[in-house]
């Protein structure tokens, strides 16, 4: 199982990046976990979008689901084959959030493409993955996603202020996806975390590795990279655009 960095940025994509999304896969099959500005174009370089076996959007804000419509025309549009509506996991105002931008002539051909499943608390199964869905404290329902294959597990925190039910998510996870969107103090208030708590949250969930994410373009990696290893002893990623890293 490997993750592939789709989109990193926080709130707003830059040249050549993007905003959210996160594409774990094995040599059989792929998850997209969110689609944020500019990560449909990523995905293309290393998946054939029809061959997705699910799509788990953690919230309803555009910086995670706003190219969930060029996926929409691709399926629509593209040669190639669907063979059968692809399941999206999803809240109740991501699904009307989506619709608002969907005319009432299109939404029966937008639900024959995809499988909307509201996301709920229990485990579900994903072709070989096992997937556990947990909320966390943002703005809107959010939900943080734990993807297990085997004995190895992938945690992604979404959004979110530091959260202890998210700490017990990641317990022991081989690869750690963590929001550190500010540095310094400033984080509970907007409803995000800063590196620091990135940091103290992998060393308390004994985590193998931690990705930070969600960091806004403007800002200096290597000063978030400082802080969180203030609290974490292991391995830190800053995520990057099409970065590959295994478990």
């Amino acid at each position: 199982m490997e993750l592939i960095v789709l989109g990193s940025c926080g709130t707003y994509p830059s040249f050549q990046r993007a905003c959210s999304s996160y594409l774990i896969k094995n040599d059989k099959q792929s998850i997209l976990i969110d689609i944020g500005s500019g990560a449909f174009s990523n995905l293309q370089k290393w998946e054939d979008p029809f061959n997705l076996k699910a799509l788990i959007l953690t919230h309803s804000h555009p910086d995670h689901l706003s190219d969930f419509f060029a996926l929409r025309y691709f399926l629509e549009l593209a040669p190639g084959v669907q063979t059968g509506p692809l399941k999206v996991y999803l809240t109740p105002q991501t699904e009307k959030n989506i619709f608002c931008f969907i005319g009432d002539d299109s939404e029966e051909k937008v639900r024959n493409l995809f499988d909307f499943t509201p996301i709920k608390m229990e485990n579900v199964k994903i072709g070989d993955y096992f997937v556990e869905f947990c909320p966390v404290t943002h703005v809107d329902l959010t939900y943080g996603v734990k993807v297990g294959l085997g004995d190895k597990k992938i945690v992604y925190s979404s959004d979110t202020s530091y959260d202890s039910k998210l700490e017990r998510l990641a317990k022991n996870a081989d690869l750690f996806i963590c929001d550190a969107t500010f540095q310094g103090e400033k984080g509970k208030e907007y409803f995000h975390m800063t590196s620091s708590e990135a940091g103290i949250m992998a060393e308390k969930a004994k985590v193998n590795k931690l990705v930070l994410t969600h960091l806004w373009p403007h800002m200096d990696e290597e000063k978030s990279l400082q802080e969180a290893a203030v609290n974490y002893r292991g391995e830190i990623i800053i995520a990057k655009e099409h970065q590959r890293i295994g478990v």
